[in-house]
């Protein structure tokens, strides 16, 4: 749950700088299925579905400084969006029967855009798990409508939805994102959404577990890596059976994880002894093919953040990103726990681990 608070921050944060810099104004007009301008259409590039109560409510939740808006007696339609990317625009109806949906190029600002309604088209879908002992009762969708090599932009309607449910959607090629929590991985596919029929069943949707959640009682996976630093090139998990282990994931690109790795490095310095129990393991996940990129980098990002002082913690290089995808990580940076035994007790994208792990070295009698 603190991922995902700290995820939307980040998101609100970067969001904000963007708005504020580069803006691109766009326009055009919204007509029927037989040309004739449609008006109480209401147009925005990112949509929410919620179910405050049966019946799902279809809500904008676009930053008023990006804007949306309602069309006239005129079909018209004006507004701001942000440049850089590739951006959704979706439109209802009033009454949520009739809709419409297009990309806004990058670097494009149309004026005469044209948005021609059709029916709604009803989406269903299952989401399965396949974790034992584990009911899922919810899952987080998003619909984006951008070209396939652009599709992780142009998000242009989610759901936090239960596991069985349906959202309306004007025709259109989409890509479907599916994901559902630390446990599981994501759904990744793209669906077309035909106006030849008013019913689309995307049937069952199968969320496939990370890996460290499928072992046994969360015993954690090996690491695969690439590269070490700090330890023998035989390295593994199973190495420090017996002690405590802190993964620190992190990139030397990644602002928020030096603003992090303070708190790691007053741990070093209040616990002398630190090493007896536990070990601290940094995951570079830079997507470099050695440590070339972050030794040229670390001496600024101390002298900036850490007053100088290196981490000498050791290092695994993660060049091919499947440490990362192993254990799930999502956001950089993020801290797994483990336990003497090998399993996973803590997984957090805040201070959580760390915090867990202070707790655990200050009982120490030394």
């Amino acid at each position: 749950m603190k991922g995902s608070i700290y995820a939307a921050i980040f998101w609100l944060v970067i969001t904000s700088i963007g708005v504020a810099e580069e803006m691109k104004e766009i326009g055009g007009v919204v007509v029927d299925e037989n040309g004739e301008v449609a008006e109480q259409v209401e147009l925005a590039p990112k949509w929410q579905v919620r179910r405050i109560t049966d019946r799902p409510e279809y809500r904008a939740q676009t930053p008023e400084s990006i804007g949306s808006g309602t069309t006239g007696s005129d079909g018209v339609f004006s507004f701001s969006m942000q440049k850089g990317w590739w951006t959704g625009l979706l439109a209802y109806d009033k009454d949520r029967r009739r809709g419409a949906v297009t990309a806004i190029p990058a670097d494009e600002a149309p004026q005469n855009i044209e948005l021609q309604l059709k029916p709604l088209v009803r989406v269903k879908y299952h989401i399965v798990e396949t974790l034992p002992d584990v009911v899922l009762q919810h899952a987080r969708l998003s619909f984006s409508f951008a070209p396939a090599a652009k599709m992780r932009q142009g998000q242009v309607l989610s759901h936090f939805s239960p596991v069985q449910s349906e959202v309306l959607l004007p025709p259109g090629e989409y890509n479907l994102d599916v994901s559902a929590g630390q446990k599981w991985g994501r759904i990744n596919q793209t669906i077309t959404v035909s106006d030849d029929c008013d019913e689309l069943d995307l049937g069952n949707l199968v969320l496939p577990p990370v890996k460290w959640a499928a072992f046994p009682e969360g015993k954690a996976p090996e690491l695969e890596h690439t590269m070490v630093r700090g330890v023998p090139e035989e390295f593994s998990l199973g190495g420090l059976k017996g002690k405590w282990v802190l993964l620190n994931f992190w990139a030397s690109w990644c602002g928020p994880c030096h603003r992090d790795m303070v708190d790691l490095l007053k741990m070093e310095n209040s616990f002398p002894r630190r090493s007896e129990v536990a070990e601290i393991v940094m995951i570079d996940c830079s997507g470099q093919k050695d440590f070339s990129v972050t030794d040229q980098k670390m001496p600024e990002i101390a002298n900036k953040y850490w007053q100088g002082q290196i981490p000498k913690f050791p290092m695994v290089l993660d060049g091919k990103g499947q440490i990362r995808q192993t254990y799930g990580v999502r956001l950089l940076p993020t801290k797994i726990l483990i336990d003497p035994d090998g399993k996973v007790v803590t997984k957090s994208g805040g201070p959580d681990a760390v915090t867990q792990l202070t707790s655990i070295l200050k009982a120490r009698a030394w």
